[in-house]
């Protein structure tokens, strides 16, 4: 056995380890009245599990629900009241959880729940892999499954507590679009239609900025002005912005919870002759489910339809 391949094991077994005292000490040392909901992956996924965290607690009798979540994302966290306590970790002991658990597949077991889809840990010269497992892509129906609710259960919208409103935020941004090109997801949208429309929309005497915080995933549309901004920065933003045209991301999640225009963007998935998300791509419905039906528009990218997807944008914009 190679030198690479003893030391890979020497870590997942090390992780393993840690995994295993950090889910016991969950297990044994959370509060009596709590569960424990781990969510393990991106910023959608956390939103939708707090959004069903009310029906989780009538169902199960939960008396109060303890997050864990990725550190990046309890910026958020306080707007959804449902959720008592937050517990942010960093990635290596997630991994390490993951790693446990999935070995051990505990997804639901003694008030701590792996609240995504199942998965088996794979290794390979290159690494620790998750492979995970669904039969549907619908985030509705992938958090229901996790959480092992009814399909009564019902999503609470997220409650954003109002600060003042800032006629200087208005007036810099009441003509302002902002553009959000990155997912960690999905496959990218190329960079040239984004800088396409941010010239289409320019000519039309609109301030554009980009929403750029140095993730790998991101980058600046030309002609824009990056805008770096937490979480709840963000939220707050929704109340003077114009628009959001947005790839779809967990950012879309964040931002369906709140009054903003949303335009949604969807990598081809299949050319079907028009915009429309195709149906494989179940999940684009899902967006109104977490607390309205207006505001929001969904679209497939075609690159034979540059122009037509633009004028769309242009039109509701």
């Amino acid at each position: 056995m190679s030198v690479e391949m003893n030391e890979l094991l020497e870590h997942i077994r090390l992780s393993y380890q840690l995994g295993e005292r950090l889910y016991t000490e969950l297990r044994d040392k959370r509060p009596a009245d709590a569960d424990v909901i781990i969510s393990p992956r991106q910023i959608g996924d956390t939103i939708w599990l707090c959004a069903f965290a009310k029906s989780y607690k009538a169902q199960y009798n939960s008396k109060r629900i303890l997050m864990v979540i990725p550190e990046s994302q309890k910026d958020f966290m306080q707007f959804f009241p449902s959720v008592d306590l937050v517990l942010p970790v960093d990635s290596v002991d997630m991994d390490s959880l993951r790693i446990f658990i999935g070995i051990n597949e505990l997804w639901k077991d003694s008030h701590v729940v792996y609240a995504h889809m199942p998965f088996s840990v794979a290794i390979s010269k290159n690494g620790v892999f998750f492979h995970e497992h669904s039969d549907t892509n619908s985030m509705l129906e992938i958090t229901r499954a996790a959480l092992g609710l009814t399909e009564n259960a019902v999503v609470e919208r997220m409650t954003v507590p109002q600060k003042p409103f800032s006629e200087a935020l208005q007036e810099r941004y009441r003509n302002a679009v902002m553009l959000v090109p990155g997912a960690n997801s999905l496959k990218q949208i190329p960079a040239s239609f984004w800088n396409t429309l941010s010239r289409s929309l320019r000519e039309k005497g609109i301030r554009l900025y980009s929403n750029y915080n140095g993730l790998d995933c991101e980058h600046v549309v030309e002609g824009t002005e990056p805008l770096a901004s937490s979480f709840s920065e963000l939220v707050e933003l929704c109340r003077y912005f114009r628009a959001f045209v947005c790839m779809r991301s967990g950012i879309c999640d964040l931002i369906a919870g709140t009054d903003a225009n949303l335009i949604c963007l969807w990598p081809t998935h299949e050319r079907n002759g028009d915009l429309s998300v195709h149906p494989a791509q179940q999940n684009h419905a899902d967006l109104s489910v977490l607390g309205r039906t207006k505001g929001i528009w969904n679209y497939q990218f075609q690159p034979d339809m540059e122009t037509e997807l633009i004028s769309q944008i242009i039109s509701i914009i």
